[in-house]
């Protein structure tokens, strides 16, 4: 007896070209060929550890449209955005289509994000909080969505027992992409 399998095709305009998929984000895949553009066929790293399923994620520098069916990119700080082009974590797509920082927020000394804003400034004109890689002393508080970072040698750095966040790390944990510093140790009992 013939088995008739049917696979659906998802047809979508990305940046004004067509593409077809047969998985959106999130959903299962065998190989990249599968997945929207700018995305990647991988096993997730926060999967039950047993499970050889692979998942269509972002690449890093993207994240999912809202109906998972493409990735965007994401933009810094000044630069062109729209319904494709997405501004980071503490700023916004203003009137003249350019990201900048949400009120609260101002730019990072690497003028590409934007960070809160706290109560003032010290008496000579700097900042209470730096960013990872940003300089700091005793009295500028480093932070990251985590916690992960800390002042030492006059920088805000991983703190011990913590590494920096590379590109795979996105990959295979997109929920940690806002993440700075990651464990050493870092695996998929540390995925929330």
């Amino acid at each position: 007896m013939n088995r008739l399998e049917l696979v659906a095709i998802v047809c979508i305009s990305v940046f004004g070209v067509p593409a077809c998929v047969g998985a959106l984000i999130g959903e299962s895949c065998t190989d990249t060929s599968e997945c929207p553009i700018n995305s990647t066929c991988v096993k997730p790293m926060c999967e039950t550890p047993s499970s050889d399923e692979k998942k269509c994620v972002c690449v890093t520098g993207f994240f999912p449209l809202q109906n998972k069916q493409g990735c965007q990119t994401v933009v810094d700080l000044h630069q062109t955005c729209d319904n494709f082009h997405v501004c980071r974590a503490g700023s916004y797509c203003g009137h003249d289509s350019k990201c900048q920082c949400k009120d609260g927020y101002q730019p990072c000394k690497d003028n590409v994000r934007c960070k809160p804003r706290l109560s003032g400034t010290s008496a000579d004109g700097r900042t209470f909080m730096a960013m990872y890689g940003e300089a700091c002393d005793d009295t500028v508080v480093c932070m990251d969505k985590f916690g992960f970072t800390e002042c030492r040698a006059h920088k805000c750095r991983c703190r011990d027992g913590y590494r920096p966040r590379t590109e795979t790390d996105q990959l295979l944990n997109p929920s940690m992409a806002e993440a700075d510093c990651l464990p050493k140790t870092f695996s998929e009992e540390m995925c929330a």
